[in-house]
């Protein structure tokens, strides 16, 4: 099935409630979950999830907390300098520090790569740099040593073993395979256990494959700006305590070498390996095409020389405030809470780097839908427009869909009328709309069931006379103005209502609950059918919330064995899209019952 278009994603939103004007930015940031569009606060609880592995690996708060007044120190001083210098730039560099962000990690990886042009400053936050050192790069370096110094043999067979069964499942296509969403279990792929620890943290729902292998693209990628981060000296530790704890597996090194080039073609599809490298992996150690890069996706290959770059494998290394930093950024995005925000500023690389291949996905289709509907001043008008083919859409459930496929299978060699009688002086909005969504059905669905059926829609006034639509006026009532004749007056033209006029407010001449004497609409009814040249006929009336005095009906019944349904007002307490929905649905299940016979 085909996915709903946007304009039909923002009037179903409006049959929710939304109001119109705001039904846009309402589907930008909670999406449309029927429909499976997925909008930023869907995005933000993975944001807080991976959030909450990095505090796992180190609480960076404090560290920041502590360092706060030297990084204000630093930055004062530079303003200062920066403040003396007439030079376009320094305005720019001042107007920079000025408004740096109000997140404390993100504020100091932007002043920890600048080119300082105060002395004193650099001085000062290189205070702030070596307690950072100190508290956060040293402790991740000791713990890590620690853990691999830990490790046995019968730990590291088992490592081998879950990173070859993970390099047999990434294969081109694999994201398209059913099972790659399946969750995983140590009972159902018992060699991935060392792996599935990863992804401990994620709803037991949320254990898949596909995540799994997201997660280690990240770490892979903090892990790689750690070692970018770490001074010569820790880098040196590590490298020591990696070769040390590699001696003792010969197959680790080819084998890592090997998803490393996997994880890389998640971004670069060109450069999976073959399959069968899996069973000759040493060939692949050290080649020159492997991709090197400075973005974090591709770990820089000068770092490879050191055989420590999958030490996130074994331990938690990763760079808390770096993550943290870009994580802020991102969710100050997905909130959209400042001024000028739009959908472009939220960055599809760290997206997928730091929730994944189903986040960038869910982003890139929520762009889409929303780039021809952003800028447009007719978009609300135009939804408006849609709303009767929206409340088709709910009415018809698999069930009336299927009994109206059923009922054109009938053979009916003799004309049938539907007439379709619509109070639109009804001071209750429902029945407007309703009405419009019955006549599309009536319109739009019955002549594809290759029985003869004319249809003719009255639309009652304020003064009870009825008005008749014309097929080609009813094929358009969902589009904009048309143009009607008044019934009795063949060839006259009057101007037709247009959708909103279809949901008039209560007036003097129809005030809610009163009654709506059908007399004057007879000799219309008739009028309507012998246009038709049907001698079978149905009438189905919505009448909102007027009472409806039936017994001319019932009197006309009985003279023509015409069939005539009244149908019941959905209740006033449900929502108006439930409402609209409701009506449409017991329209639709009357002009079934007839169609069938029942």
């Amino acid at each position: 099935m085909s996915s709903p278009a946007p304009l039909d994603l923002v009037a179903e939103l409006i049959l929710d409630g939304v109001p119109a004007d705001d039904a846009v930015a309402t589907l930008i940031m909670d999406g449309h979950e029927p429909a499976g569009v997925v909008g930023l606060r869907g995005l933000q609880p993975v944001a807080a999830r991976r959030r909450a592995v990095i505090d796992q690996v180190l609480a960076v708060d404090p560290v920041l907390e502590r360092v706060a007044a030297t990084v204000e120190e630093a930055a004062r001083l530079e303003q200062r300098v920066l403040f003396a210098d007439p030079d376009d730039l320094a305005r720019f560099e001042e107007a920079e520090l000025r408004h740096r962000p109000g997140s404390a990690a993100l504020a100091y990886q932007l002043l920890a790569h600048r080119r300082w042009r105060s002395a004193a400053a650099a001085e000062i936050f290189a205070g702030a740099r070596a307690v950072i050192t100190a508290s956060v790069h040293q402790v991740l370096v000791d713990r890590a040593i620690a853990r691999w110094s830990r490790l046995g043999r019968a730990a590291l067979t088992a490592m081998v073993a879950a990173i070859e069964r993970c390099a047999a499942l990434i294969a081109p296509g694999w994201r398209d395979r059913p099972d790659s969403d399946v969750p995983l279990s140590e009972d159902g792929e018992p060699l991935l256990g060392p792996l599935l620890t990863m992804i401990t943290n994620h709803p037991p729902a949320e254990r898949t494959f596909d995540r799994m292998v997201d997660e280690l693209a990240w770490r892979r990628s903090a892990h790689h700006r750690l070692l970018s981060t770490l001074d010569e000296r820790d880098r040196d530790r590590l490298s020591a305590a990696w070769r040390t704890l590699i001696e003792s597996e010969p197959r680790l090194t080819g084998l890592i070498d090997l998803l490393h080039r996997q994880l890389d073609g998640l971004h670069r599809p060109d450069h999976l390996p073959h399959p069968d490298a899996l069973h000759h992996p040493d060939a692949l150690h050290h080649r020159d095409d492997l991709p090197h890069h400075d973005d974090p996706h591709h770990p820089d290959k000068r770092l490879a020389d050191r055989h420590v770059t999958a030490g996130y494998l074994g331990a938690d290394l990763i760079d808390p405030i770096a993550e943290i930093a870009d994580l802020d950024q991102l969710e100050h995005g997905l909130a959209q809470d400042y001024p000028g925000a739009g959908l472009d500023d939220l960055d599809e690389d760290a997206v997928a780097r730091l929730l994944g291949h189903r986040a960038e996905t869910d982003l890139a289709r929520l762009r889409r839908i929303a780039r021809p509907l952003l800028g447009d001043r007719g978009t609300a008008l135009r939804a408006r427009r849609r709303l009767p083919a929206a409340a088709l859409r709910r009415a018809l459930t698999p069930e009336l869909r299927r009994r109206l496929a059923a009922a054109g299978e009938h053979d009916q060699d003799d004309p049938e009328a539907i007439v379709l009688i619509i109070d639109g002086a009804s001071a209750d909005p429902i029945t407007g709309v309703a009405g419009q969504a019955v006549a599309l059905t009536v319109h739009g669905l019955l002549h594809r069931l290759g029985r003869t059926i004319r249809t003719e829609v009255l639309i009652i006034d304020e003064h009870g006379s009825p008005r008749v639509l014309s097929p080609t006026d009813l094929a358009n009532l969902h589009r904009g103005p048309r143009s009607v004749a008044p019934t009795g007056r063949p060839g006259s033209r009057a101007p037709s209502p247009r959708p909103d006029e279809l949901r008039p407010e209560a007036s003097a001449n129809s005030p809610a609950g009163s009654a709506l004497d059908p007399g004057p609409w007879v000799a219309a009814i008739r009028r309507a059918v012998a246009r038709t040249g049907a001698e079978r006929a149905a009438i189905m009336i919505l009448t909102g919330d007027r009472t409806l005095d039936r017994r001319p009906l019932d009197r006309l019944a009985r003279q023509t064995g015409w069939t005539v349904a009244a149908i019941p007002p959905p209740p006033p307490s449900a929502r108006p899209g439930d409402r609209i929905t409701l009506a449409t649905r017991r329209t639709a299940e009357a002009l079934i019952n007839h169609l069938a016979g029942d």
